[in-house]
């Protein structure tokens, strides 16, 4: 498995985040045969990205393009390149396929680039070992190990990005 498990059992109330707190959908998406989850209301939408327009010369490298999206753009990004160790990430443009599946998060700021877009599921917290620390990989809210796939933090994901592209890195 490429993402360290440095999660521990569900115990106190402060470990869960605060957008979860019930029973909650989480969408499933493949990046580079890793499985991660997303809770469903964090998605804005799921599109394919036909429309993508490729990054000027002086963008971040993980940055794929950006997809024209109601009144504004999507910064598609490649996501393997921001959960994958380096060793496992290989060269973007020669992996990505013309067409590929993007999650819109954000409000529409920002989509997840995918190999595929799996099936829905329910969750119960109590299913997942959240994170007690979040120094590193604050994207990584948990694991739901009995169901073998990480749990992405969809606020801090934004956050790091947010970050990203305003350092350009």
């Amino acid at each position: 498995e490429a993402v360290a498990d440095d999660a521990s059992p569900a115990t106190p109330d402060d470990t869960v985040p605060s957008w979860v707190r019930t029973v909650f959908d989480v969408q499933l998406l493949v990046v580079s045969g890793l499985t991660l989850g997303l809770p469903r209301a964090a998605i804005v939408s799921v599109m394919d990205s036909k429309d993508l327009s490729r990054p000027r010369n002086d963008a971040p490298p993980w940055l794929l393009g950006t997809i024209e999206y109601r009144d504004g753009r999507i910064h598609i990004i490649d996501t393997a390149s921001w959960i994958l160790p380096a060793s496992l990430q290989g060269n973007p443009s020669q992996q990505r396929a013309d067409k590929f599946p993007v999650v819109v998060i954000d409000n529409g700021r920002w989509g997840l680039a995918c190999d595929s877009v799996a099936g829905v599921i329910s969750l119960d917290p109590s299913e997942v070992r959240w994170r007690t620390a979040r120094t590193q990989r604050r994207w990584l809210a948990g694991m739901a190990s009995q169901h073998g796939f990480a749990l992405l933090d969809p606020l801090q994901f934004a956050l790091l990005l947010a970050e990203g592209m305003a350092h350009g890195s």
